[in-house]
Formats: structure tokens, sequence, C-alpha cells
């Protein structure tokens, strides 16, 4: 099996901080073949917020033979009025990128709050405006991707809903496997793979450590469901199960690439060469 491994997690950052150019001989040296861009709706800094300099960094990314095989933008579509113009433009953005996938976030929280609405509700609202999305997208000749992700449109179920309804209006979609997330709502993602692995376009690559415990166990640990917690940690270290996962790629006939999108307090380059080392053997 033939792994292709995309740099995700630092690269926009380091594009920010070095230069396309310097981000590119940075991301080959350590071994990638491709890369993921990021973006967010919900403010901050975003170096790809104009058409002259995505057209820049393509045009850099070209010369180092460093494709872009997704563009991620975090997004939440049910609180931010303006995401839903804004992940048009990025589709605008992922095609000068000759990049075939736009992947964006639906709606991120990963708890549920009084006065909250219904998924019905949630499921209506998110799926008119991704469509929307997706559709402006095809003109561009890409693909909008969708994790698993968030409280909502998360586990086998909660996805399964939102999946169904995007297939009924669009084409123009697919799916992309995150290993991690699914660990929140205290699913598998190997039960995730088992229902959607033909859908899927691109994965993301993390692990997690896990600890069932009242309170917090410290710096560098987020609360996922009542007293579960969970800890980014380099691939291999944690509890997801990799070996099933990478089979039923495998045995689906998955191509794509593997995004390392890596959030642990290890050293970074350490933690990609665990990844790449791990994941092959």
């Amino acid at each position: 099996m033939d792994l292709k491994f995309a740099i995700y997690s630092q690269f926009t950052d380091k594009i920010d901080q070095l230069g396309a150019s310097g981000a590119a001989e940075y991301a080959l040296r350590l071994g990638f073949s491709a890369a993921e861009l990021f973006s967010s709706t919900e403010g901050g800094e975003d170096i790809l917020s104009d058409l002259t300099t995505v057209r820049g960094i393509h045009t850099t990314m070209k010369e180092h033979n460093l494709p872009v095989v997704c563009y991620s933008v975090y997004s939440n579509l049910w609180h931010n009025p303006n995401a839903e113009k804004i992940l048009m433009q990025k589709a605008e953005f992922a095609s000068e990128l000759e990049c075939p996938y736009l992947h964006h976030t639906l709606f991120p929280p990963y708890s549920l709050q009084q006065g909250d609405p219904s998924y019905e509700e949630v499921l209506e609202k998110i799926a008119d405006s991704a469509a929307k999305i997706a559709d402006h997208a095809a003109q561009y000749g890409v693909t909008c991707l969708y994790e698993d992700q968030g409280i909502y449109f998360n586990n086998v179920e909660g996805y399964d809903g939102f999946w169904q309804e995007m297939r009924r209006r669009c084409k123009n979609v697919g799916i992309c496997a995150d290993f991690g997330n699914i660990l929140f709502v205290d699913g598998k993602p190997q039960d995730f793979l088992t229902r959607f692995v033909s859908e899927v376009k691109h994965v993301h690559i993390k692990d997690y450590l896990r600890k069932t415990v009242d309170r917090s166990p410290g710096l560098y640990w987020s609360q996922a469901r009542k007293n579960l917690w969970l800890r980014d940690t380099m691939v291999g270290h944690g509890v997801v199960d990799f070996e099933p996962c990478m089979k039923l790629l495998q045995d689906a006939g998955y191509h794509g690439f593997y995004a390392l999108e890596l959030g642990h307090p290890e050293p970074f380059e350490d933690g990609v060469r665990q990844a790449m080392e791990y994941l092959t053997r």
C-alpha cells in the first residue's frame, strides 16, 4: 500500500512565516508530496484572503511540485451569516489553486446548551447552506467535502442524516474521514469508515490519549462528553485503532492522500516522522 502524505498542520502558518517557497521546501524536506491549506470564516488572520495571494501561492507550489490537494475552511454555518458567501469565494480560490476539494466544517460545537436547536432544525438549515456552496463550487470543478465533527453531525447516525440530505440535493460532494473527531462523541473511526468508506475522498490523520475522569487531567487536555477527556498525541501512541481503519480504506480502493493533522504538544517534526513510519508499517 503506497501511502501519499499531505502536510496539513502548520503548513499555512509556515507560509505566513517563511513565504510560500520556504514552506514548500520545509514540507518536501519532511517527506510530504502534497499540501492542504487552511482558512477560517470565524475571524483571525487569513493569508488566503485575496485572489492575487492565492495565485502567487499556486505558482510557487507548482514550481516546487507540491500540489494543494485540499483546501480546508473552519466555518459555522449555523451562527455566522457571512460564512456561506465566504465559502463560495473559497471555492473559487480552490479552483485557482487547481485543488480538487474544498473541505469546510458545518456546525463545530461539541456540547449542547439549554435552548439549543434540535437536530432536525439544524439539519435543514445546514444542508440548505451547504448545498448552495456545493452547487457554486461545481461551476469551478471543485468538490465539497464534509468531515465527522461537532455534536450534531458526528458518529455514524448523526452524520448519516446529513449525508443523505446532501446526496439528495447535490452530486458534487464527498467525505473527509477524520480519524479523531469521532472520539469526542465516544465513537470509533472504524465504525464510521465501515459505513461511509465508499464515499471517502480525503483523510485527516490524528490520534488522541483518552481519560475518563471527573476533572481535567491538566495541560493539553480537552473535554469531550461528560467525564471524557482527550489529548492530542503522536500517531500510534493513542487510542485510535489504525490497523482496521487502514485496511478498510485499502479494501475499498482508496488512493487519496493522508493529511497529517497533528496538534500534539510533542515536537511537530518528530510527530511527522512517527506518523509516516507507523502508518506505512
